[in-house]
């Protein structure tokens, strides 16, 4: 909340509508909304309301140290104070679990085609199952 809080003194730099940029703290805000407004959880309106009736209700919805075994292991640049070059390599990111509402859902690939499906038919659930469980 306090990340969400100090969008306060930001400047979006366009009208609403008018563009398009991927915000996690954005994300986080809306997740925050959504709880505001439902009395629930973020992701269980979320489970409930997109994932199951497209197919996703086993995916993991926060990520927890329960689901880390599950988890491939992302990787991040070895340096925090330069640009990452090709010559650095990578370097096994820390771990964290979170429970935001900003990129937090866990799903396989089959998953996650489901939701791009979602995505392409405009939020027609039944045509994000794409004909396998209808």
């Amino acid at each position: 909340a306090h990340e969400v809080w100090s969008l306060r003194e930001t400047h979006t730099g366009w009208a609403p509508g008018e563009r398009f940029e991927y915000s996690n703290v954005g994300y986080k805000a809306l997740g925050l909304v959504l709880e505001a407004v439902t009395g629930r959880r973020w992701w269980e309106s979320v489970r409930e309301g997109v994932m199951v009736p497209i197919g996703m209700g086993d995916a993991d919805v926060i990520i927890t140290n329960e689901t880390r075994n599950r988890l491939a292991v992302g990787h991040t640049s070895p340096f925090d104070d330069r640009p990452w070059l090709p010559r650095h390599g990578w370097t096994p990111a820390a771990w964290f679990e979170s429970a935001t509402a900003d990129g937090t859902i866990c799903a396989t690939a089959e998953e996650l085609a489901r939701y791009a499906r979602l995505l392409l038919t405009r939020g027609r659930a039944e045509d994000a199952l794409g004909g396998e469980d209808q």
